[in-house]
């Protein structure tokens, strides 16, 4: 018996030997990634939709096109000429987001006053959180967070400013951003 066992052993011994190294390794575990279906925003003047700050016409709204994050880079940052923010995921042993925006400087200096700001994250059509309305300064850097994700779900922020502006005459303005994103596990 103990020699049938050496011969075991050193059958063993020459399958691990001949194995290449990739081959020996374990699979990767599953890593979560998150896919951003674009970023957009839209700019109401006294209930006309304005052209952009360069005078060009206004992106599409809502938005279209991907951006995806990986535990290697849990960050993006976006905008245009009315604001810009950035979203970061946090992987762990449950998945979380924060997320902050800011007025462009245009967008500032067209504002008379404070700003009435909501923001709203949403899992497909249905509402998952409000993240708080502020009435606040323009220059305030807006922001929000939310843990307990879920991978099942087509995730997007949408804030909603409103205020008065100095354009023309003066009057009321709205400006709405919103960003897409899923979570997938890799």
């Amino acid at each position: 018996m103990p020699r049938l066992l050496m011969a075991l052993v050193a059958a063993i011994a020459c399958v691990i030997a001949a194995t290449p190294w990739s081959a020996a390794k374990a699979a990767p575990a599953k890593q979560p990634v998150v896919s951003v279906a674009g970023f957009s925003s839209v700019l109401t003047l006294d209930g006309q939709r304005a052209p952009g700050t360069s005078g060009a016409t206004p992106m599409a709204f809502p938005p279209t096109g991907s951006h995806a994050f990986t535990p290697q880079a849990p960050s993006w940052s976006f905008g245009d000429g009315n604001g810009s923010g950035s979203e970061q995921i946090t992987y762990g042993s449950t998945l979380s987001e924060a997320w902050g925006y800011q007025l462009s400087s245009y967008m500032r200096s067209i504002i008379v006053g404070n700003v009435t700001e909501n923001a709203d994250l949403y899992c497909g059509s249905s509402k998952v959180t409000n993240y708080g309305q502020h009435i606040v300064a323009p220059t305030y850097v807006f922001h929000g967070s939310r843990g307990s994700l879920t991978t099942s779900c087509s995730y997007h922020t949408i804030i909603t400013f409103a205020f008065r502006h100095n354009v023309g005459g003066g009057g009321n303005g709205t400006l709405t951003a919103q960003w897409n994103w899923v979570i997938t596990w890799v």
